[in-house]
């Protein structure tokens, strides 16, 4: 059916095999709305073969019942069988009739039946062409719309006028545990407390004030059929008015289990970085060009001064440096206050209050102090072997490096996702379904980088239980976990190393993805012991695909960096936590294959025989 409101006609086919009852007829219907075209013809096979005509637009069909070959039924159900895509109302005009006919005409998917008559009854036929193409439209978007939300994997629902479900997907069944049947015709109280239900209800008078918005987004507890509520995000809207009345919302779900978890280690994280900057475990400064604005106690005590703090404050910070490093240190800071947002974390020889030298590290940020550009730090002494101070170190690290990666992997994703929903909103069917499915591969692309921002936190803990692992064993294992096609192992190595079991499958499973994913075709993977006097001291993961550009090979080990057009750039970075996590040391270098070679080394633990 094309859309006549895209056209200022509306195109009616009128069979009839009176050819002075066609005409009759197309004179009364144009008299009765000016914006009628009606198209005659006198046998069903040449409606059927103007319908199967592309070209021609024809909006809805009047059919007399009784005709020579193919009667009126007969001809509606080839329409339905023969052009199943096709929203056409079916409307029987017969001036021989029954409840028998009409009831088959009903069945069979005509839209209306209509006894001949007077005059009279034209206005009738009008009004229920008009009623008829407004219904056949409301079906057709409806479909339009189910086949979409059937498609996507975000589970979606719709209420009626009266709060009750309609319609659930299958992504919302398996987020809740119920079946269709269980949720269909009963209301949200199934998967919704009372303050969920209130608060739904307060999003929907929202939307449906005079000044409301079109659509509200907002959080919500979902009550699956067994286990803890579920935190998800709700996109609420309602559906299209018929007329002035109201018919419903539709609503789609986001779970947000794994955002809300790491909103909640961050803002740990944050309140223990906190506490030791209030404890004084943690040097704290703050400076404007390189003058010492604020310190903490910790600070002025690190550099050999009174535990006090801003003892300091308004001395330029490049004296508490060595005079070789002092350049360097002004460069830095500098740099970092222009570059307002950039972050370092550097060594310095510090110079102590009566000129004892201490090894430190600092790390700068650029901020707004007043709004003036400035620069807030720590500084740590990397001298002090104490395990616990060296653990607060690297949960400074991962915090600094976290909050950075998600403030800049993730604006991008974002940024794509809400331009599509911008473009969603204009209604065009195909630029909609477009737009959606770039928004669910934005979405899909955020949950990527944070399920990986997660593991990256989580694997850069020091481990302190460690068993004894067959390297052979735990290679074979986790190659089974990424195979694919056109991919070889050979495994070399043959004996066993003190580690964390499940961080070590981790090492091995991203060394072998990076090889697979950067790798056109047939890549073969080689894992093997590193031999040194006295013994194994580690293992490698070599590969025979392209290999890493010299001046490339420490970038690969940072966070977010990534060649590959979906990678996250998380892969290598999480190995080298884990290698690090350990106290192990890891390197690439070109493979003897011309490929990639990781090799990593285990001073403290060596590989050693298989017991």
């Amino acid at each position: 059916m094309a859309d006549p409101h895209a056209r200022s006609t509306i195109r009616i086919l009128h069979v009839d095999d009176d050819p002075d009852f066609v005409a009759l007829t197309a004179e009364f219907l144009t008299h009765e709305d000016d914006r009628f075209e009606v198209l005659t013809e006198t046998s069903a096979t040449a409606v059927l073969d103007r319908l199967r005509d592309e070209g021609e637009e024809i909006d809805c069909v009047v059919s007399d019942y009784q005709m020579p070959g193919m009667d009126g039924l007969e001809l509606l159900r080839a329409i339905r069988t023969q052009l199943p895509d096709q929203w056409l109302p079916f409307l029987l005009l017969t001036g021989r009739g029954s409840e028998e006919i009409a009831a088959d005409a009903l069945n069979a998917g005509a839209s209306s039946y209509v006894r001949k008559g007077g005059p009279d009854t034209y206005e009738y036929v009008a009004t229920r062409i008009h009623e008829d193409l407004q219904r056949a439209r409301a079906e057709q978007n409806s479909a339009r719309f189910f086949t979409l939300a059937d498609a996507l994997d975000d589970p979606v629902y719709v209420l009626d006028n009266e709060g009750q479900f309609t319609y659930v997907n299958d992504a919302l069944t398996a987020l809740v545990g119920y079946g269709r049947g269980e949720l269909l015709g009963s209301d949200p109280s199934v998967i919704k407390d009372e303050k969920a239900r209130a608060a739904g209800e307060r999003h929907l008078a929202r939307i449906l004030s005079d000044d409301g918005p079109d659509s509200v987004t907002f959080e919500v507890e979902i009550q699956p059929k067994s286990g803890d509520p579920i935190p998800c995000e709700d996109h609420m809207g309602v559906l299209p008015y018929e007329g002035t009345d109201f018919q419903g919302s539709v609503g789609v779900l986001r779970d947000i289990s794994e955002r809300k978890a790491r909103e909640r280690a961050l803002t740990e994280a944050k309140e223990h970085y906190r506490v030791l900057v209030e404890q004084n475990l943690i040097g704290l400064y703050i400076t404007r060009g390189t003058e010492l604005v604020y310190h903490n106690e910790r600070f002025a005590e690190l550099f050999g001064y009174p535990a006090e703090s801003n003892v300091l404050a308004g001395e330029s910070f490049l004296p508490l440096v060595e005079a070789a490093d002092r350049e360097r240190l002004e460069e830095n800071l500098t740099g970092v206050e222009a570059d307002h947002g950039e972050s370092l974390r550097e060594p310095y020889i510090g110079v102590r209050h009566g000129g004892e030298t201490v090894n430190v590290e600092l790390l700068a940020r650029g901020i707004d102090l007043d709004d003036e550009p400035a620069v807030i730090g720590t500084v740590v002494d990397v001298n002090d072997d104490d395990e616990r101070l060296w653990q607060l170190r690297r949960e400074r690290d991962r915090l600094e490096e976290s909050t950075s990666i998600v403030s800049h992997d993730l604006r991008g994703p974002l940024s794509v996702a809400r331009g599509h929903v911008e473009l969603a909103r204009t209604g065009d069917d195909a630029a909609s379904g477009d737009a959606l499915s770039t928004v669910a591969d934005a979405l899909d692309r955020m949950d990527e980088l944070l399920a990986e921002l997660l593991t990256l936190a989580k694997q850069g803990e020091v481990v302190s239980d460690r068993e004894a692992v067959d390297l052979p064993g735990v290679a074979e294992s986790t190659w089974r976990n990424v195979a694919t096609a056109g991919t070889t192992l050979e495994v070399t190595a043959d004996g066993e190393i003190d580690a964390d079991p499940g961080r070590i499958k981790a090492v091995f499973e991203n060394l072998y993805r990076n090889s697979i994913d950067h790798t056109d075709g047939d890549v073969t993977v080689t894992v093997g012991d590193l031999d040194a006097d006295g013994g194994a001291r580690g293992f490698y993961v070599a590969d025979d695909g392209p290999g890493i550009p010299a001046d490339e090979r420490t970038a690969v080990f940072e966070s977010g960096y990534t060649t590959a057009d979906d990678g996250t750039g998380f892969g290598l970075a999480i190995v080298a936590e884990i290698v690090e996590a350990h106290g192990w040391r890891i390197k690439v270098c070109e493979g003897r294959d011309g490929g990639a070679r990781f090799e990593i080394r285990d001073r403290e633990y060596p590989i050693r025989p298989r017991s």
